[in-house]
């Protein structure tokens, strides 16, 4: 299976205002709308990084292109916010829909799975122990970057990529708790019917755990030795009857 990492960053909207404090603020007044800055990928344990950003003529045909070959993204709310904004700028770009793929949303796991203080991808890095996001001048780097100042793009670009590097070990980590992942099992060949390969991350190095219980009829419970998933069979475990003894 082919899982693809992504983050992107967006440009500022362009407005008239005539207030500085917070207001409404119509389309028509809008100069420039909001675009897709700039976008860091790579293939899950591939050590090659993608990046682009709005200079490069092959700024969102690039993407396109790694999108369709992907079976599977992992993003950091990216299903509300990442692929969204990518999409409208294959729309705009008359491209046609790159191949479905499965969204890996860490966010989502983060928030149903845990109770963190923040469910930041900046906090969580740090709580888990990995060096965080790299700090930024806020606002003024984006509208430097939208000013095409040299310096700029060059601190937006790590900035994006350490979101990417970040983000392949926070799903490491996570991998057992998420419960909506693709089955591995669906890309991976078995040679007998009784093997078995973990749903997350395609491991045959599992081990039988107990029975599921939360039924009328049990089912095999398993780990696998890798990732630490815990896996449910999908064949029932019969419950052999006791022999009973008739009285003389």
């Amino acid at each position: 299976m082919k899982i693809l990492l992504l983050d992107i960053e967006t440009s500022l909207n362009k407005c008239w205002t005539f207030s500085l404090f917070k207001a409404y603020i119509p389309p028509k007044q809008i100069i420039e709308p909001q675009r897709v800055l700039c976008w860091a990928a790579k293939w899950l344990g591939d050590d090659t990084v993608f990046y682009r950003n709005w200079n490069h003529k092959d700024h969102i045909t690039k993407i396109h292109e790694l999108l369709d070959k992907a079976d599977a993204v992992i993003h950091f709310n990216g299903k509300a916010f990442d692929v969204q904004h990518l999409n409208r700028e294959f729309l705009l770009n008359e491209m046609e829909p790159p191949s479905p793929f499965s969204d890996i949303d860490l966010l989502q796991t983060v928030r149903k799975r845990f109770k963190f203080p923040s469910n930041k991808l900046e906090w969580v890095t740090v709580e888990l122990g990995y060096e965080g996001k790299i700090q930024n001048r806020g606002v003024q780097l984006w509208i430097d970057c939208q000013e095409g100042k040299r310096a700029a793009w060059q601190e937006m670009k790590e900035y994006n990529i350490r979101d990417i590097t970040e983000l392949e070990p926070i799903y490491y980590r996570l991998l057992p708790w998420i419960q909506s992942h693709p089955n591995y099992g669906h890309w991976v060949e078995v040679c007998d019917q009784d093997d078995r390969v973990c749903s997350k991350c395609g491991s045959t190095n599992i081990r039988k755990n107990g029975l599921e219980r939360r039924t009328l009829v049990p089912y095999q419970r398993y780990r696998c030795k890798d990732c630490g998933s815990p896996l449910k069979g999908r064949i029932k475990v019969c419950n052999t009857p006791k022999p009973t003894t008739r009285a003389a």
